[in-house]
Parts: C-alpha cells; sequence; structure tokens
C-alpha cells in the first residue's frame, strides 16, 4: 500500500467510525429504535442532526484520500471508451425509466417486482451467470497462476451461486416442493436462509456490496492503495463497475432510516463529485450522469414514497442492480485475466 495510508489517515478513519458509533448508540438510547429498522423515512429535527453526524463522518473517511492527487485515473479499464460509456449510459437509462415508472404506474412497479417476476429472476440468473464465469475462470488459470488464485475463484463461484439460489429459494417454487419444517418459522416461510433474520442479511449483503463495489474501487483505481499487491489488484472492480454499481445506492425508502444506507448514499454521492470535479479526471461527464441519476431516482423514491404498494418495493429493485454490476465485474475479470500476466 503506498503513502496515503499514514498514522493521519488512520486517525481520519477511527474518528469517522466513532461518529458512526455514535449514530448507532443515538438510535438505540434516544430514538428508541433498532439500528436496522426497516419503515417509511422519519424526518424530524433528531433525524436531521442523525443525517448530518452521518454527513461529518462520511467527509472525515473520505478527507485523507480526497486531498492527495490521485495517481491512477483512467488506468484501470479493461474496455474501449464507447463500449465504458455504452454500458454506464444503458445501466443509467434503465434506472431512470424504472424511476419513471414508480412516478407515473406505482402498482406496475410493484408488480414487476414481486417474487418470480422480472426483477427476482433477472437477479438470480445474473448470479448463475457469475458463478458460472468463476467457475469457468478457477479451469482456465488453476494450472498458470498460483494456487490462491484458484481458491478466489472458488470462493467467488460459491458465493455467487449461494446468492443466486437464496433468490429463487432454492427453486422451491418452481419444483413446488413443501416448506421443511426446519424452514417453516421464517419470516416467509420459504426454503431459504436468509428470511431467518431478514434485516440482518440485507444490510450484510447491500453494504458489503457498497463497500467491495464503492469503496474498494475508489481507493485503488484513483489512489493505487494496493498497487503492490498483484493478488487483491486482480480483483479489486475497475471504475466501470464502480458507475454501474453506484446506481444501487439510490434505491432506499424503507431502509433510509438504517444508518449504514445513509451512509453509503452519502460516500457514494462525494466520490462522485469528486469524480466530476477533479481536474485529472476524464469520467466527469459519466460522473455529471450518475450524480443526477442518484439524486433524481432517491428524491422521488422519499418524496412520494406514500405510492408504494409494498413498503419494500425499491428494494427488490436495489437487488437489480447489485447483481449487474456484479455480473459486468465477472466478465471483465475473465477479459482481465486474458491480458494479464500472473508471474
Amino acid at each position: 500500500m503506498n503513502d496515503i495510508l499514514t498514522k493521519r489517515t488512520y486517525f481520519f478513519i477511527f474518528l469517522s467510525i466513532f461518529l458512526f458509533g455514535v449514530v448507532f448508540l443515538m438510535d438505540i438510547i434516544i430514538l428508541k429504535i433498532h439500528p436496522l429498522l426497516e419503515e417509511a423515512p422519519l424526518i424530524n429535527v433528531k433525524f436531521i442532526i442523525r443525517t448530518i453526524i452521518l454527513l461529518m463522518s462520511a467527509l472525515i473517511a473520505l478527507l485523507p484520500f480526497l486531498q492527495f492527487k490521485a495517481v491512477n485515473f483512467n488506468a484501470d479499464s479493461y474496455f474501449s471508451r464507447n463500449v465504458f460509456n455504452t454500458i454506464i449510459i444503458c445501466s443509467l437509462i434503465v434506472s431512470l425509466g424504472f424511476t419513471l415508472m414508480f412516478i407515473l404506474n406505482p402498482s406496475g412497479f410493484s408488480k414487476m417486482g414481486l417474487e418470480g417476476n422480472f426483477i427476482e429472476k433477472f437477479s438470480a440468473l445474473a448470479f448463475f451467470v457469475c458463478a458460472l464465469f468463476f467457475g469457468l475462470l478457477f479451469l482456465k488459470i488453476v494450472k498458470r497462476a498460483p494456487f490462491i488464485y484458484s481458491i478466489a475463484n472458488l470462493g467467488f463461484a460459491f458465493l455467487f451461486f449461494l446468492i443466486g439460489m437464496e433468490e429463487v429459494s432454492w427453486f422451491q417454487h418452481t419444483l413446488e416442493l413443501e416448506t421443511p419444517i426446519a424452514f417453516s418459522n421464517n419470516i416467509q416461510g420459504e426454503m431459504n436462509l436468509h428470511n431467518f433474520a431478514t434485516p440482518y442479511f440485507e444490510t450484510a449483503y447491500y453494504f458489503g456490496s457498497f463497500v467491495f463495489l464503492i469503496i474498494l474501487t475508489f481507493i485503488h483505481n484513483v489512489f493505487g492503495v494496493f498497487k503492490n499487491s498483484k493478488f487483491i489488484s486482480t480483483y479489486v472492480p475497475s471504475s466501470l463497475v464502480f458507475f454501474v454499481g453506484s446506481i444501487f445506492i439510490s434505491y432506499n425508502y424503507d431502509m433510509w432510516n438504517v444508518s449504514f444506507m445513509q451512509w453509503s448514499f452519502i460516500i457514494t454521492l462525494i466520490i462522485l463529485l469528486y469524480y466530476l470535479f477533479k481536474n485529472e479526471s476524464q469520467y466527469k461527464f459519466i460522473a455529471l450522469l450518475c450524480v443526477f441519476a442518484l439524486l433524481f431516482s432517491q428524491s422521488f423514491f422519499l418524496l412520494l414514497g406514500d405510492r408504494f404498494v409494498r413498503l419494500w418495493d425499491v428494494t427488490e429493485y436495489k437487488e437489480f442492480f447489485i447483481p449487474l454490476a456484479f455480473m459486468i465485474y465477472s466478465v471483465e475479470i475473465l477479459v482481465r485475466t486474458k491480458k494479464d500476466s500472473f508471474k
């Protein structure tokens, strides 16, 4: 890792975590709500103060990185600029379409996100594609790459396969299987694990995706934080995945009160603004489009949230863009391993 990770940097990160912890305790002690409570956004003085603290935490976390000169702008793309821009713009158009559907036809928005309909089917299929690609990658490089790469590829393949199977409840409905007694007590009475503790699994899934797709990508691809580790660098997503992945951050309503979700949104918006205003960035136009898309979608979801047929409808669409970003990521890793040497 390079000189950006100094004692001063660690101090700012610690201070950011401390402020985040203050919000966490504020939820429990002052607001008397569960930190992972899913309900309509609460708007009052206490919650405004809470959001301000999260904003401070986000700014402090990023400050050590924002003040350094970027060393790796635009050097991480394995696709042509036209392909790069086309993928991102098409993803943003899809997001705009989803948001407009919500505004103009809330019932249609809800229906498309129902179990067994398009959104869920795509989410599962995308993760199965990711698992397939990493499985093929394992077979492709197992004999010519260090063993740790094989472990990583199998790990990714297993993780994506597991998430895909959880999305379709292990094909319970497709095969018309009865719910086993061991699974009958989960929230939806389905044959899956995540519904035993939905708020915890959802938060881990969404926040983990944020850390991987947004944070790791930003600190490495802009500042080269992991440039001295060939292994880590191989698996860090590119800016293409970052921009596509940033879309899911704005799909919040029932989880807007969850501090992890608000903090993720603020962090992502700040990073996009960094891309927009940093002189050496060639992603200014793309960053501008992403900033507009994030603000547009999130604003309407919050302002018109009473139109949701189901309180959690928007999270189904969040789970559309996460696997979309990971599917692009898996293709990217396949392309990257063709061009990179493992020596």
